[in-house]
């Protein structure tokens, strides 16, 4: 086990969302910070996209975990294959509405009833959806009417989605522009640099209690990025399988070769034909140089 090995309390790079493990990169905060501003105003609905494993879920748990400091009633929705009144029906739930003592056609009307009450409670409502890219059209619908019911000019329920990046080819869709033209707030989480890949990678080893300097060489972090795309759930994959043959090992700094035999192991092939040279690390300083070396040379040549 390479936790006793590197000195750690916990799995650094677990498969599963950890907001634990939440490292604050500069386009996780971005995102962050846009949703804090969409929460504090008054439009109804936002989402955030991006790749498979890219970090949505851990996105919505942290705003989750930010929420509910600002007593907000937040009620998620982590099955989105639901049919409208299904909808309804979890909404009105998360409302604490018996909706099996009403027809169907009666719950709208009881969650706006519901709503109101904290409206004047001065309590936000806010549904969070996770995996919305599997939302059937019918219930995109009774999502956008939902987001109508408003008091004094102001919107009841705010909603954010986070899905795959193919959402929005379905929002454009002719039946769902109206929803589409509702969403104020677009953030793409976008994939890790190389730099940031670097940055995630030891501030993970770091909260899971690892005090040494970087674990990865220079060209190992190439060799990942090329592989992993800045994926963070694949570098995850890579990362644990890693850990336990360097450990095995007794590595203290672990080499492309390794990182290299473990991600074909894992992944079957690299995501990036080539890895994104960053010119802030050694690697790109030398490229750089080099680049500079010819010029001059083909300049005192021509």
């Amino acid at each position: 086990m390479y936790k006793t090995f590197y000195g750690l309390h916990d799995w650094p790079f677990s498969i599963t969302p950890d907001r634990h493990f939440f490292v604050h990169l500069s386009t996780h905060l971005s995102c962050f910070k846009k949703l804090q501003t969409f929460v504090g105003g008054d439009e109804a609905m936002a989402l955030v996209t991006g790749d498979i494993g890219a970090g949505k879920t851990l996105m919505s748990q942290k705003l989750i975990k930010y929420l509910k400091t600002q007593d907000a009633l937040v009620i998620e929705l982590h099955n989105p294959i639901l049919g409208a009144i299904a909808l309804q029906k979890h909404l009105a739930q998360g409302l604490q509405i018996k909706t099996s003592h009403y027809p169907n056609q009666d719950i709208v009307a009881l969650i706006y009833q519901k709503l109101v009450e904290r409206f004047h409670r001065k309590q936000l409502v806010i549904l969070i959806i996770d995996e919305a890219q599997n939302l059937p059209e019918d219930t995109l619908e009774a999502v956008r009417i939902l987001t109508n019911l408003v008091i004094q000019q102001h919107r009841l329920l705010k909603v954010v989605f986070f899905a795959e990046s193919s959402f929005i080819e379905k929002l454009q869709k002719p039946n769902c522009l109206a929803l589409w033209q509702r969403v104020s707030e677009h953030v793409v989480l976008e994939n890790l640099s190389l730099d940031e890949l670097a940055h995630y990678v030891h501030q993970r080893l770091v909260r899971a209690g690892y005090h040494g300097a970087d674990l990865l060489s220079s060209r190992a972090y190439q060799v990942l990025y090329q592989w992993t795309a800045g994926v963070p759930r694949l570098v995850n994959r890579v990362m644990h399988p890693l850990l336990e043959i360097a450990a095995e090992q007794q590595k203290k700094t672990i080499d492309h070769k390794l990182v290299m035999i473990v991600a074909e192991n894992n992944l079957g092939k690299p995501l990036q034909h080539k890895p994104m040279v960053s010119w802030l690390t050694p690697v790109g300083v030398a490229a750089s140089f080099a680049a500079l070396t010819w010029w001059y040379w083909a300049a005192a040549h021509s």
